[in-house]
C-alpha cells in the first residue's frame, strides 16, 4: 500500500510546478490505477 502515498505525493509535487497539463494526466492515472485495483481484487 506504499505505492499510493507516494503517487500522491508525486502529484502534489506536480501540483507546484507550472505544468497544470501534467497534474490532470497524473490524476487520471492515480484513478485508472485505483480502479484498475479494485477489478482486479473483484475478478480474483
Amino acid at each position: 500500500m506504499r505505492l499510493i502515498p507516494q503517487c500522491i505525493t508525486e502529484s502534489i509535487n506536480l501540483e507546484n510546478d507550472s505544468n497544470s497539463d501534467m497534474t490532470g494526466v497524473v490524476h487520471l492515472y492515480i484513478v485508472g490505477n485505483r480502479v484498475l485495483f479494485k477489478f482486479g481484487r473483484v475478478a480474483r
